[in-house]
């Protein structure tokens, strides 16, 4: 199980954009709840982990299981 949160670019992208993508509901679920699973991200849209792991190589997100 890994946690996830965003990073501060991603809180800026999640404050001020919007849109009905993956990614962007994955970063408004962060943005909303600080944290989340992955199997919170799964059930927030199909994919949200894979998504996760997407925007973490674009320092949107970080793991902060280890």
């Amino acid at each position: 199980m890994h946690i996830y949160a965003l990073t501060e670019l991603g809180k800026k992208i999640a404050r001020t954009k919007t849109g009905s993508t993956p990614e962007m509901k994955v970063l408004q679920y962060l943005y909303e709840n600080r944290t989340a699973t992955d199997s919170e991200l799964d059930t927030v849209t199909e994919g949200g982990s894979l998504a996760c792991r997407s925007m973490k190589r674009r320092n949107l997100v970080r793991e902060l299981t280890t």
